[in-house]
């Protein structure tokens, strides 16, 4: 097995055949319907998969992952109170 500098979780949470995967930038698996079924689940894919970037200086910080997440609560009430209205 490969030993590179990676994140710490995937040699502590990853068994070895899943760590070669994401060493080699496989993603996990996300069914493409948790992309579309909602704006919520649409945007948690999003961060999710930004935060499995293997190279570091491209992977979202938690500052970004923070706000992006602060963003896409503000528009889910803002669709809400929208939806409301009609």
């Amino acid at each position: 097995m490969k030993r590179i500098s990676t994140p710490f979780l995937i040699f502590v949470v990853c068994p070895p055949p899943f760590q070669e995967k994401l060493i080699d930038g496989e993603l996990p698996y996300v069914d493409e319907r948790y992309r579309t079924r909602s704006y919520g689940e649409g945007r948690l894919v999003e961060i999710m998969e930004r935060c499995w970037v293997y190279e570091p200086e491209k992977r979202a910080t938690i500052f970004e992952v923070v706000e992006f997440l602060r963003e896409t609560l503000a528009e889910h009430k803002r669709r809400e109170v929208a939806g409301a209205r009609r």
